[in-house]
């Protein structure tokens, strides 16, 4: 019995690691920039590069998804909403109705 509760455990923890892999490279690959929705058209490559950089575009992916990951888990930091400009866990609670 004891086995079989520390298997489920560990494919629970491989099943959750390996969701937060795939959301993290779906949030990557989606087709545009973070950036070019944050700034107008006509703002100059140098100010998109400075934003990127202010925002952890620039950092290796390994380093954004550790940073990311450790955000969600331990201050539940999901990020701020380009859109609406505020956190979007507050976006997400509003959502649900729960404060």
């Amino acid at each position: 019995m004891k086995s079989y509760i520390i298997k489920q455990l560990l494919q629970g923890i491989l099943l959750v690691v390996s969701v937060s892999i795939l959301v993290f490279s779906l949030l990557y690959m989606m087709p545009g920039n973070p950036v070019d929705m944050v700034v107008d058209r006509k703002v100059s490559a140098e100010k998109k590069a400075e934003i990127a950089h202010e925002m952890g575009y620039d950092r290796p992916l390994l380093e954004q998804y550790v940073d990311w990951a450790k955000g969600i888990i331990f201050e539940r930091d999901f990020g701020t909403s380009t859109r609406y400009k505020v956190p979007v866990w507050d976006l997400m609670m509003a959502r649900t109705g729960t404060t």
